[in-house]
């Protein structure tokens, strides 16, 4: 397979996933210790809702979006009058690490899981670690000050609206091709694909994590299984890397890490070998080869550095038939 249609190093970026699959932007923690709080105000003169998360330590946007522990707001209505206070009450004692952003347009929904995140306009929190002490009141402010200069990378499957079958004969490659797709509560002006080159370790070069000569872009695609019960072990989960030829967008770039190039539609690559992301023994995050995908559904999802994300199908589906494509290996491992 030619070096240029690759993954582009899929894994680093797989931990967004967890954030995409819950329902919920709360998860239940059984009280072991006295409680604490943490509080504060949010900083800024822009209106709109803000939202803050609690994670764990090191988790959370834009490099490692985990699902958040806690979650709290301060709202337009709220912060207009004068009050930006935001509290989160009854804070089991712990480390986390705090992460929000400013819904400037007020277009979140929380219901919605693809509209459940910040898009074009809104301002961001880079967040900040801190450790809640049982019976303690802490309190910090959140300045909302980075601006996000894209929505959320929406799309739609060319010519398909029900399902795609992703066997290929022979173990060949399978090939479709995305579009940018309009969704109402987005910004049509801002929702192409972005690509720019990557420098996650900030030493001023474009990076290369595998080593093939080809410098790793922005813009990541991944299928992920949707295994039934029993299917895997708690915490394991099977992805499929994307591929897309990203020839085009390296000439355009010329190795430069201050500028990016957009795109409306995008040709996709599956090649038929999927990699398995689990916690080893010593609490390790790993990723070994697992081999032919496992046969079943899958979700697509497009994800950027910044913790945007897309994914198919999704809750807009119930109203907009191009958002519920199924995809799936029918082929037994």
């Amino acid at each position: 397979m030619d070096s240029r249609f690759r993954g582009n190093d899929v894994t680093r970026y797989f931990p967004i996933v967890l954030m995409l699959m819950v329902s919920s932007c709360v998860t239940e923690d059984v009280p072991l210790v006295k409680k604490g709080t943490l509080s504060g105000n949010v900083v800024s003169e822009l209106p709109g809702d803000a939202w803050l998360f609690l994670f764990d330590p090191e988790k959370g946007p834009p490099a490692d979006v985990s699902s958040p522990k806690y979650v709290t707001a301060a709202s337009a209505v709220r912060r207009e009058s004068g009050d930006a206070h935001f509290v989160f009450a009854e804070v089991n004692a712990n480390p986390y690490r705090l992460w929000g952003f400013l819904d400037t347009n007020r277009n979140f929904k929380s219901d919605v899981d693809v509209l459940a995140q910040p898009g074009f306009g809104d301002r961001l929190f880079a967040g900040a670690e801190v450790n809640v002490q049982p019976g303690a009141a802490m309190s910090i402010d959140v300045p909302m000050v980075q601006q996000v200069l894209s929505e959320p990378p929406a799309f739609r499957i060319v010519g398909v609206t029900t399902d795609l079958a992703l066997d290929a004969p022979m173990g060949g490659i399978t090939t479709f091709a995305i579009e940018t797709a309009p969704i109402p509560e987005l910004d049509p002006k801002h929702t192409a694909f972005t690509i720019a080159l990557v420098d996650a370790n900030h030493d001023g070069r474009p990076d290369d994590v595998d080593g093939d000569g080809v410098p790793d872009v922005s813009l990541t695609a991944i299928l992920l299984w949707k295994p039934k019960p029993g299917q895997l072990p708690e915490g394991s989960q099977v992805i499929v890397p994307i591929a897309f030829d990203v020839t085009p967008f390296l000439s355009a770039l010329n190795g430069r890490l201050d500028t990016s190039v957009t795109t409306n539609s995008l040709t996709l690559y599956v090649v038929p070998q999927a990699v398995e992301r689990l916690t080893d023994a010593a609490g390790k995050t790993v990723t070994r080869a697992w081999g032919n995908p496992p046969a079943g559904s899958y979700d697509l999802v497009l994800l950027t550095p910044g913790g945007q994300y897309w994914r198919m199908p999704n809750q807009l589906s119930a109203s907009d038939a191009t958002q519920g494509v199924i995809f799936h290996f029918d082929r037994a491992r």
